[in-house]
């Protein structure tokens, strides 16, 4: 019973290999918001519609730190929107 459904797991993950994701490239501006209604801009950081929120976070975070080391990077998970 175990080889049937190994097979049958395969033959699935072997099916979406070949499907095609439309997806769209996006921009974000990424703006570095002062006090008040200031705000700076930074840089335009290159996305993807079907990126998770993570993802984006993490490009952005590359984008603005470019610069600088990987340990002075901030996580991601520290990142918010807004």
């Amino acid at each position: 019973m175990l080889a049937n459904t190994f097979v049958t797991v395969v033959a699935a993950a072997d099916c979406c290999l070949w499907l095609f994701i439309r997806f769209q490239h996006l921009r974000a501006r990424v703006v570095d918001q002062g006090e008040g209604d200031d705000c700076t801009p930074l840089t335009d950081v290159k996305v993807v519609d079907v990126d998770t929120v993570t993802q984006a976070k993490t490009k952005i975070i590359e984008a603005v730190y470019k610069d600088k080391p990987y340990s002075d990077f901030p996580r991601a998970d520290d990142l918010e929107f807004g």
